[in-house]
């Protein structure tokens, strides 16, 4: 029985390496014929004829935005699978023999322009060729320049004296002012500002001492009896605030000149002593490494209509006070602490940040001011809070989740590069942060899905008024709406052409609402070969109007007469709850 058995295995185990080496040799065929079936493949594509690249013969001409004037010697490049360049000859023109045909981009420059299509010293564009593609023409506008002479009452040269250069823009559909550049006179007091794009500029003189001791070297009783000389503040031509600047219109190659006349005056030393809100003197270490890793001690010196001025004010570490030398004037001091300085001041690593704020006058002498007792943290709270639609339902979970709120400065019209303030979120609960006393506008940005509904702040319409926060009174909390039954709009420009070749062309499409919101306006880029448009959704059911304007425009929708003054007409839209509307625009003259 065993024997047979193991005759049996052994029968077994010979027919199974018996079909094994079958399977094993079939593979190898396999593989061997699939090897050759592919050499031959390669064989046969190494064969076959190369197909070349499609190339079209491209010409253009590149002109100046603004007076259509040729534009030689201007370099264009034409990307591809290599990069092609040409100059343009004496009357604007360029050829490309070789250019790829299909979709691609092309750009300009030259040095003394600026882009006719953006921001930059090129202009870019997005072309589509084919052998059916005429003349391209592409745009530069000529850069602009500001230059001026500081003098002095004195009649000395205003050498190294620091110039700011004031670009007028829009943020947030409201008009402002930034700096654009600075630059420091030359030793005949000469300032100049080149490069610049058109556009409304002034300018303004920081405050200069003409006699500056070692301040820090002296005590407060000293300092204090210091006597100053320099020259305040100065906007052309020749004004002491913003408000009352002139603005210099500078066109494309337009070379423009405003000359400030300065007149020196005193300054007087000004110091502050700190106290703490637990009622002690306040004098953070600022070597130790708390105040190190944490935000220092921020001054600033406001006008007295709690608005920005270019005066510094700054924090001596020696005596622990607050110091600024300033021109006679009624001003405001405004301070904050960061949580981790003010937490080792007071031996307390829970302190969050602190704030002081204290008006006074400068009139004919220096003077020990305060003591400036600093506070907690002031805040508003914005409480946000789900709508039911018309079937009764409601977003659920954090409604503040889903809501970005932040905060500029209202009525200077300057926007300084640190000037906005994001809100913090503390559960259901959006904290609003800011300045005492300093009007702030507040903004909102919603997530995906959602939209915003109504603001409510004790009866202020804070889509017309900015927010004020009362050390003194009372803040009502302000209460938002945070709508699901958003709507949804297609735009599409009427002279989309998915066949069209050359040039295609871009415009900034804006979706202003006709109702009072903290959202900011909608906006999409859209070219002339989207035949499908662009879709923006979450929009608040209501009324709009929908503007086509060039990229490189600016809309003031916030700024009724701004919007005058530019020239522009919307077309009218009404969005249902969850409506998805298209909307055909007319392409617009460009400016």
């Amino acid at each position: 029985m065993m024997a047979g058995l193991a005759k049996a295995s052994c029968v077994n185990n010979k027919a199974l390496r018996r079909i094994l080496l079958g399977v094993v040799m079939t593979m190898l065929l396999s593989a061997a014929g699939t090897c050759s079936a592919q050499a031959t493949q390669a064989e046969r594509e190494l064969d076959a004829p190369h197909q070349p690249e499609i190339t079209v013969r491209l010409t253009g001409v590149v002109r100046e935005a603004a007076t259509s004037q040729p534009v030689p010697h201007a370099l264009v490049t034409l990307e591809g699978a290599s990069l092609q360049g040409a100059l343009t000859d004496a009357r604007g023109r360029f050829e490309f023999e070789g250019a790829p045909a299909g979709t691609t981009v092309m750009h300009v420059r030259k040095p003394g322009y600026r882009s006719a299509t953006g921001e930059g010293d090129e202009s870019d564009y997005d072309v589509r060729l084919d052998e059916h593609t005429g003349d391209l023409k592409l745009e530069l506008r000529k850069a602009g320049s500001l230059e001026g002479l500081v003098q002095l009452s004195t009649e000395d040269p205003a050498a190294n004296f620091v110039v700011e250069l004031l670009r007028r823009t829009v943020v947030d559909g409201r008009v402002s002012w930034s700096t654009a550049q600075a630059k420091r006179t030359d030793d005949q007091g000469f300032y100049h500002f080149e490069h610049l794009e058109p556009g409304e500029y002034t300018t303004v003189t920081q405050a200069h001492l003409e006699n500056s001791p070692g301040m820090g070297r002296l005590d407060a009783a000293q300092a204090l009896r210091v006597k100053l000389n320099g020259y305040p503040v100065t906007y052309f031509p020749n004004v002491q605030s913003l408000a009352a600047a002139q603005s210099i219109r500078i066109s494309p190659g337009e070379r423009a000149r405003a000359d400030l006349s300065l007149t020196m005056e005193p300054f007087y030393p000004t110091r502050f002593n700190l106290i703490g809100p637990d009622g002690k003197d306040f004098h953070p270490d600022m070597t130790s490494d708390a105040a190190k890793n944490g935000a220092p001690v921020a001054v600033e010196i406001l006008d007295s209509k709690y608005q920005h001025t270019l005066y510094a004010g700054f924090y001596e570490t020696g005596d622990g006070m607050v110091a600024a030398n300033l021109p006679d004037g009624d001003y405001v001091l405004e301070l904050f602490v960061g949580a981790k300085t003010a937490g080792a001041a007071m031996g307390d690593s829970k302190a969050d940040y602190v704030f002081g704020l204290m008006p006074f006058s400068v009139a004919g002498s220096g003077r020990m001011n305060g003591p400036v007792t600093l506070q907690p943290q002031m805040s508003r709270p914005l409480s946000v809070h789900f709508t039911q639609d018309a079937e009764g339902h409601a977003g659920g979970g954090n409604a503040a989740a889903n809501v970005n709120a932040w905060l500029t400065p209202a009525g200077s019209g300057y926007e300084a590069a640190a000037s906005r303030i994001n809100a913090v979120h503390r559960g259901d609960v959006i904290e609003l942060m800011y300045s005492p006393l300093q009007p702030k506008w507040l903004h909102l940005q919603t997530r995906e899905r959602f939209c915003a509904g109504v603001v409510r702040a004790g009866g202020v319409n804070l889509a017309r008024e900015p927010l004020v926060n009362d050390p003194f009174g009372t803040n009502p909390p302000a209460d938002l709406e945070l709508r699901t039954d958003c709507a949804t709009l297609r735009v599409v420009l009427s002279t989309a052409d998915k066949s069209a070749t050359g040039v295609v062309e871009s415009y900034r499409v804006y979706v202003v609402p006709d109702f009072d919101t903290l959202v900011e306006a909608r906006s999409a880029i859209v070219t002339t070969v989207d035949v499908e448009g662009v879709e923006l959704s979450g929009l608040t059911p209501g009324s709009y109007h929908v503007y086509a304007v060039a990229p490189t425009v600016e809309l003031p929708y916030r700024d009724a007469a701004a919007m005058e003054q530019l020239g522009v007409t919307g077309q009218e839209v009404v969005l249902g709850p969850k409506a998805s509307s298209s909307l055909v625009i007319q392409i617009p003259v460009r400016p």
